[in-house]
């Protein structure tokens, strides 16, 4: 297909051809490709010669092209087979993992300027020794990787099915996680609409965020107003549950245990800053080391902790100081 576009006078030709094609406007919301799709263009340039360009693309919510990640080929075959399994009315566990570990999220969405990228299955197992309770509430629940290992888990120790909400905002990742977990309450919304939402009261909340700076429009935690999604999260977690369990960076949280030799408690940093003004203390649980998932991730490989925290605890904490008289007298 041939398209003529505005002379340059510098710059990548072939980078800004593409953003102007205007036979690549919005497709139908209807229209869907499967991922690794490659399509082949020339573009003519007027003041230089022509360009051909193979790109490979995928469609947003809209049905639009976006950037997503580039998939090989392997990676896009399983995803299409992942597919072609979500078309089933009801899942083996068998197929629920080869979705979990094949059906990607960046081949559909923009998944790196969102911060959405799965937990690893290996790392979601582990988490789950430091889950407990039997109200869950998972925030950012993506297709639900932590709530299934969360739900089955529980079952096992506790003898009895806990109940689990998933939080998504993302409509695709949420109709994936029906399929996968659909013994969870699944809720389409942002998790920053918490307080509109009238959730209730959770046992835990746990949570693999989105992490770093990613767009919130202005909106925050209630005590929280930093840069980084994560301890916005984890501070909303603090108005829904007694306690919570989270996948963060390593350089968010207070403590370094993951990938040393010692364990060691930071002096300063990003996590420090959250306890000192949230007063919610962070603790590395059972004791995690995540590192040997780094690069278990699809696109990348944080080095992260596993952080749980007692709001419980720090409520009390708080009232017990600014109520000191009702405190001793409890």
């Amino acid at each position: 297909m041939g398209a003529k576009a505005p002379a340059y006078a510098q710059g990548d030709l072939l980078t800004q051809a593409f953003a102007r094609l205007p036979s690549f406007a919005p497709l139908p919301s209807c229209s869907r490709f499967p991922a690794g799709l490659s399509l082949s263009v020339e573009v003519t340039l007027t003041n230089a010669p022509p360009v051909s360009a193979t790109r490979e693309i995928e469609t947003d919510l809209t049905g639009g092209i976006d950037k997503m990640a580039k998939l090989t080929k392997a990676q896009s075959k399983a995803h299409f087979q992942a597919e072609e399994i979500l078309k089933k009315d009801v899942l083996s566990e068998e197929d629920k993992e080869f979705v979990f570990a094949n059906w990607h999220e960046g081949a559909e969405f923009e998944n790196g300027s969102t911060g959405a990228f799965f937990t690893p299955e290996g790392l979601a197992w582990d988490f789950t020794f430091d889950v407990s309770g039997h109200k869950i509430i998972d925030l950012c629940a993506g297709i639900g990787m932590l709530a299934y290992a969360t739900y089955h888990r529980l079952m096992h120790r506790n003898g009895k099915a806990p109940e689990i909400t998933c939080i998504e905002r993302n409509p695709r990742y949420v109709e994936v996680g029906k399929k996968l977990l659909p013994e969870a309450t699944w809720i389409c919304a942002d998790v920053f609409d918490w307080q509109e939402l009238n959730l209730g009261k959770f046992d835990r909340a746990i949570s693999n965020p989105p992490f770093g700076k990613v767009k919130r429009f202005g909106r925050t935690g209630p005590s929280y107003k930093g840069a980084l999604f994560e301890l916005h999260v984890m501070d909303i977690a603090s108005e829904l549950a007694n306690e919570g369990t989270f996948i963060i960076p390593q350089n968010s949280a207070s403590f370094k245990y993951s990938g040393v030799q010692c364990h060691s408690r930071d002096k300063k940093g990003a996590g420090v800053e959250f306890q000192n003004t949230t007063g919610f203390y962070m603790s590395e649980g059972c004791g995690i080391d995540t590192s040997c998932y780094r690069d278990m991730w699809k696109g990348v490989n944080p080095l992260c902790e596993i952080v749980t925290i007692d709001y419980a605890q720090a409520r009390q904490q708080r009232e017990a100081q600014e109520f000191p008289l009702f405190a001793l007298a409890a």
